[in-house]
């Protein structure tokens, strides 16, 4: 008996979520396979109507009723017991459930036997069919017996697991689970979870900048297997897998789904290995300062290599180029190995490249033979950035898959440490010294906690740092060395400036505690330094290009300076009403009316020309204020005299008494 493989994992494949499953399935889990029950039914003679047979199996008895006009689903038709009469009964104990769900039902003859054969779909006694006497013209009769099949305890796939990382000249078995299969002969075995905890990442030489393979976050494995049973343990005959490549990472929840992320065809996206990417998330172009440190960290899935160089290409203010490829020496770079390389401007000695004068504004990598003529990556976009930003962070990380990155924070962020101590009580005896205190302090130390900001950058930039938090491998890069820290916030801030740039503040600690102190001339410890002159610093000058516009221009700047304040007092105005409909004295009126306030007044002139009287206004039939009242008091005497039916007295202007 042999053992299958079904599927297998890819010839390069991550740890965690890539396609690293083992499918198996044996086909020697039953010894026998059992042999179902064939039962016969003869007829040699007439069957009456009203003639009863009980067939019983698996437990269960089934009577059928013979009949001259069948109704019910258990009847047949009564008959002669000729042939003609068997061949018609055939569709019954097809059609019949209880024959139909167990058995399949043939028409035979034996001599002078006219037979009905159910033979059974299963395996198993159970299937044997068994009646009692009916007449001597019907009989049930079991031909072959039904026999259950016989399975194997303990039934299942043995594995073995060989590993050889970098380095080592044979292989080591690691492990040799028994995988149980279940009742199809399958056994699943994800050697994915078993390797990622042999492997572990690799830093490169941070004060001594030099290609680094992996020796750590990769190793080539294989595996044996064989079917396996009984107690003990019976292996079969050994089966061996091709040698694969295991790698330290992993992807998210959406790419672990289905079949799992496929690492071969991340790298590689074209027949041509000149588009090969690096084992690096985000853009091919980055934003980097003089001294950022960078790193690239490629895979070669394609073929054994040499003399392979790290190409660099530098751009020039005037837009002329220069090539070079004698920063790191010519490695050899095997298939299926890693190699990672520092490619920030220091790392890369960009400035013994330059004459005087010079000005570099960009510069891109990528990896080629000794002459250029053939390529083995994507070209890498580095653009320099020269503008001041005080308490500039660099931070390197181990991304998702497994390779080195870095990223940069700004400002001087906020500081705060933490005191651990152990305390226990003190005796005190009679007449004892106040100096002694009523309990004592040990294992006394300090961590240094710390809240930076990533600095306003576009929201696409801003997502890549979520692989930055979800990492459990970080150091605060300092000069050429690394210190390891954590990030301890839970919850990311997120704010967002005026248009459409945002930023992220957490907080980190250094994983360690100090039990004592030194002094140690670190910038970030002794203040805030002064910004820097701009002295000249040798052949090397940087310009700044134009990295993101973080101003909205289809914003104009007179609402830029709206506020809330300035909302609120138009509300308010607004809510006045039109104040051109509420007859405020208006200037040509107010210019009729007083004299300007520096104005001489001369009251003769003034004078001249100008009304005295009502009648020399033209104002003759306008009332006076008093006249209208008298006028309104006549008005009301009259309504009244009509009402109540008296005459009222009313006086004149000169005192008499008017006439009735």
């Amino acid at each position: 008996m042999a053992v299958t493989l079904l599927s297998t994992p890819d010839l390069f494949a991550l740890t965690r979520g890539g396609r690293m499953v083992y499918q198996f399935q044996g086909t020697g889990q039953q010894a026998t396979l059992g042999t179902p029950a064939q039962s016969f039914i003869n007829f040699s003679g007439p069957v009456p109507a009203g003639t009863v047979i009980r067939l019983k199996w698996n437990g269960t008895e089934h009577p059928i009723v013979a009949r001259t006009n069948p109704t019910e689903a258990n009847e047949f038709p009564a008959g002669d017991g000729s042939s003609a009469y068997v061949d018609s009964l055939l569709e019954f104990f097809q059609s019949y459930f209880p024959f139909y769900e167990d058995f399949i039902a043939e028409r035979l003859d034996f001599i002078n036997l006219h037979q009905i054969l159910l033979a059974a779909k299963q395996p198993g006694p159970q299937f044997n069919i068994s009646a009692p006497a009916v007449s001597n013209a019907i009989e049930v009769v079991v031909g072959t017996p039904g026999a259950d099949p016989i399975v194997r305890e303990q039934y299942g796939v043995y594995a073995e697991i060989w590993v050889k990382r970098p380095g080592e000249s044979s292989y080591t078995r690691i492990f040799a689970p028994t995988i149980a299969c279940d009742a199809e002969g399958i056994a699943t075995m994800d050697v994915g979870k078993i390797l990622h905890g042999q492997l572990g990442p690799d830093w490169p030489t941070w004060s001594y900048n030099q290609p680094t393979g992996s020796t750590r976050s990769q190793l080539s494995y294989y595996v044996t297997y064989a079917e396996s049973f009984g107690q003990p343990q019976q292996v079969g005959k050994i089966q061996k897998d091709d040698v694969r490549q295991a790698y330290f990472g992993g992807v998210d929840y959406q790419h672990q789904a289905g079949q799992g992320f496929e690492l071969a065809s991340y790298v590689v996206r074209q027949p041509d290995a000149g588009s090969d990417r690096a084992l690096r998330l985000g853009s091919f172009t980055r934003y980097v300062r003089s001294n950022e440190p960078q790193f690239l960290t490629f895979l070669n899935t394609r073929a054994d290599r040499a003399d392979v160089h790290l190409l660099v290409e530098l751009t020039f203010a005037d837009n002329s180029k220069f090539y070079y490829n004698t920063r790191y020496a010519p490695q050899t770079w095997p298939k299926g190995s890693k190699i990672t390389y520092a490619v920030g401007p220091a790392q890369l000695n960009i400035a013994d490249q330059l004459n005087d004068g010079d000005t570099v504004v960009e510069y891109s990598v990528w990896l080629a033979n000794t002459d250029s003529t053939a390529y083995y990556s994507q070209k890498y976009r580095f653009i320099l950035v020269s503008s001041y930003e005080p308490f500039t962070r660099y931070f390197a990380y181990l991304n998702s898959l497994g390779a080195v990155d870095t990223v940069t924070t700004f400002g001087k962020g906020s500081y705060e440490l933490t005191r651990f101590y152990e305390q226990a009580n003190q005796y005190l005896p009679a007449h004892y010294n106040a100096e002694l205190g009523q309990f004592v302090q040990y294992d006394v130390s300090l961590q240094q906690q710390i809240e930076v900001a990533t600095g306003y950058r576009t929201f696409t930039e801003l997502m890549g740092w979520n692989d930055v938090y979800r990492s459990a491998y970080l150091f605060h890069m300092q000069a050429t060395k690394a210190l390891p820290i954590a990030i301890v916030s839970k919850s990311i801030k997120q704010g967002k400036d005026q248009d459409n740039l945002y930023a992220h503040t957490f907080q980190f600690v250094y994983r360690w505690q100090e039990s004592f102190f030194s002094e140690e001339q670190d910038p970030e410890l002794i203040g805030e330094p002064a910004p820097p002159l701009n002295t000249p610093t040798g052949p090397v000058t940087i310009e700044q290009p134009t990295v993101i516009d973080s101003v909205d221009h289809t914003v104009p700047d007179v609402v830029r300076g709206i506020t809330d304040q300035k909302v609120g007092n138009w509300n308010q105005a607004y809510a006045w009403g039109n104040h051109a409909l509420q007859g405020y004295l208006k200037q040509d009126t107010a210019s009729q009316l007083f004299y300007r306030k520096d104005s001489k007044i001369d009251y003769q002139a003034d004078l001249i020309n100008k009304p005295f009287s009502r009648d020399s206004a033209g104002l003759t039939d306008v009332l006076t204020i008093d006249e209208t009242g008298d006028l309104a008091l006549l008005n009301a005497f009259t309504q009244i005299k009509k009402l109540v039916g008296f005459r009222p007295v009313a006086r004149s202007w000169t005192g008499d008494d008017e006439p009735q």
